[in-house]
């Protein structure tokens, strides 16, 4: 044992100096002293522990992999689900997904274009500017033979009958389509609804406002229960609130931790510290 010179070691009755040159005869004479300082630290051992702050925790599974000795326990790694009526597939939960647990298989919104009927709802409703309507009116096509069921159809009075043919007022026209589905001799050309995906932002609005289901609204994304670590990441951008679960908190089985802190600088979230008991 080295001994630096100015230290001291107090026993029950003496203290020991070693700024004096230790003689042997003085060692030996002192080591009874030094014996029960020593004695003393054996009968009160400091207990140390790996332990998991659980307020900081947030059952992310980053320390698993670190843990040489399988004592990091995280009681079920993905609790978390995805709501496939309020997701838009929008993509932001998957962009900041860590371990690239969360996919959305068709990032893409579609016009069905036989439930359209050019309303032009969802273009008043998109923010992105991304969808329009081609053609943007009503137009009666030359196989018109001017039976006026679009006449009796149309609750605006905005069609009329003008040299054996029908004409739409387009000032008077709301777009309803009910001309369009009167029509059994497809004389009458629908507006219809186009959409730009350059420059969709995946918000839904066309989805949510859409009277006929003619908007196919993108792939809800799914989360991969086995490669998420429950970071709580995605739940923080869905602007839908469609992602929903609870955070499971890890724990150390103290029967397996060697205490060799290689899972402390690996936790994102500093969770996991040594304490001395």
């Amino acid at each position: 044992m080295e001994i630096l010179k100015g230290d001291k070691i107090k026993g029950a009755k003496k203290t020991i100096d070693f700024n004096c040159k230790l003689k042997r005869r003085n060692f030996v004479k002192s080591l009874p002293f030094f014996l029960l300082a020593v004695k003393g630290c054996v009968n009160n051992p400091v207990r140390l522990l790996i332990v998991i702050d659980q307020e900081k925790c947030i059952g992310c599974g980053e320390c698993l992999s670190y843990c040489n000795h399988s004592a990091i326990i995280l009681p079920e790694k993905s609790a978390f689900q995805i709501d496939s009526h309020l997701c838009t597939g929008c993509g932001k939960c998957q962009n900041v997904c860590p371990s690239g647990s969360i996919q959305i298989a068709k990032q893409e919104y579609n016009i069905r274009e036989n439930n359209c009927l050019g309303c032009g709802d969802c273009v008043n409703a998109c923010s992105d500017g991304a969808i329009y309507l081609d053609p943007k009116e009503y137009k009666v096509r030359n196989k018109c033979t001017g039976c006026s069921d679009c006449v009796e159809a149309c609750p605006n009075e905005s069609i009329s009958i003008i040299n054996g043919k029908a004409y739409i007022d387009q000032e008077k026209c709301e777009r309803c389509g009910k001309c369009y589905q009167a029509c059994l001799r497809d004389a009458i050309k629908k507006p219809l609804a186009h959409i730009d995906m350059s420059k969709c932002s995946f918000c839904g609005k066309c989805f949510d406002v859409c009277r006929y289901d003619a908007v196919e609204k993108a792939t809800p994304a799914t989360i991969d229960p086995i490669s998420c670590t429950s970071c709580g990441e995605c739940l923080k951008v869905c602007p839908t609130d469609a992602i929903s679960g609870e955070i499971h908190k890890a724990h150390i089985d103290e029967s397996k931790c060697t205490l060799c802190t290689a899972c402390i600088p690996h936790c994102p979230y500093g969770a996991i510290q040594m304490d001395r008991r």
